[in-house]
């Protein structure tokens, strides 16, 4: 029988004695109807007469609770079509899907590493504390990655990375450390997102040994380090000045910004208060740092510079983009400054 089907004709049917099945064919599409057994289940189903077969067959389309009965329908009239065309609808099915499957693979194989961080950037990095000197970590001038920028991401190897690393660790050991935990993080974000079928930095040890501070500077060294600092100029010799005189870890001073500072007058020079919002603290709460009158003359100083980017949000910058970085680089010269010092001294 024929009936113009709608959702509540469907609800309505009833469940046939036990042990059987009918068919409520529709009067819109041909073929198209529901079934319904002694259970109570209703499906879609199309009746055709398939490539291949002599016979009337039918086919279930979709459960009725899981799909919506103008979706049934539509999906009737497209496999009529393709039977039309004598194309099984389920090879046609399989082909439609293998086709997406390469194309997805295809456009994956294409990404490059430098593509695939531009969205690890904006997915994750972009939410982190330390998500800017991350990317810097792993494709920025010192990068463990920068030399793979243009590779597609699937074709870097794990002995690839091992040596870009090893080569790393003979200038900065530490730094080697730390780039290769911020490479493993990233290709474990590929693997998650299927990018990768596996992390290429797994097996890879640590290239360093770390072992844990238990000194600090005396009086004298500090005097050292201070002079020394006085000759570097711009803007790392301010910054190293106000890391003797702040209690503050460095990455932290780094990156004061203009809008963090509350700097007053020279009537009350120890007033000054400088506010690290909860985002750039460990503990993701906001601190309010006193300023005695040494580091208010030292930000002040680095504020004044000609150097200075004058547009820039930031106390210590290059770029006048970024806060500073390039630390390996300024500690080197310090370390010259300071032995050269010593020797003119002797």
């Amino acid at each position: 029988m024929r009936r113009n089907l709608t959702p509540k004709t469907i609800d309505a049917l009833k469940a046939p004695p036990a042990g059987q099945r009918v068919d409520v064919m529709d009067a819109i599409v041909p073929g198209f109807g529901v079934r319904i057994t002694d259970k109570g289940s209703r499906s879609y189903i199309l009746v055709a007469r398939y490539p291949g077969s002599k016979n009337p067959t039918r086919r279930r389309i979709a459960d009725v609770r899981a799909a919506d009965l103008a979706d049934a329908r539509q999906t009737a009239r497209s496999w009529l079509e393709i039977i039309n065309r004598g194309i099984d609808p389920r090879d046609e099915i399989d082909r439609l899907r293998r086709a997406a499957e390469q194309e997805r693979l295809k456009s994956t194989k294409k990404m490059t590493l430098a593509d695939v961080l531009d969205d690890y950037e904006r997915d994750h990095l972009s939410s982190l504390r330390r998500g800017n000197a991350t990317r810097r970590a792993l494709d920025g001038q010192q990068g463990l990655l920068r030399q793979f920028r243009d590779r597609e991401i699937s074709t870097i190897t794990r002995p690839e990375i091992r040596q870009a690393l090893k080569s790393r660790a003979a200038v900065a050991p530490i730094s080697a450390n730390r780039q290769l935990a911020y490479a493993r993080a990233f290709f474990n974000w590929c693997r998650a997102e299927e990018l990768v079928a596996e992390n290429p930095t797994e097996a890879i040890r640590k290239p360093s040994k770390e072992n844990e501070r238990d000194r600090w500077h005396d009086l004298g060294e500090l005097r050292e380090i201070w002079a020394a600092a006085g000759n570097l100029g711009y803007p790392f010799g301010q910054f190293i000045r106000l890391m003797i005189v702040l209690p503050n870890r460095r990455d932290e001073v780094a990156s004061i910004r203009l809008d963090e500072l509350e700097l007053t007058d020279e009537r009350f020079p120890g007033d000054s208060i400088w506010t690290l919002p909860s985002a750039r603290t460990k503990n993701g709460q906001p601190l309010r740092v006193p300023l005695p009158p040494l580091a208010r003359a030292i930000l002040l100083e680095a504020i004044s510079h000609p150097a200075r980017p004058k547009e820039s949000p930031f106390v210590f910058t290059t770029t006048g983009k970024t806060a500073i970085s390039g630390f390996s680089k300024a500690k080197a010269r310090l370390d010259e400054l300071i032995d050269r010092s010593r020797i003119e001294a002797s």
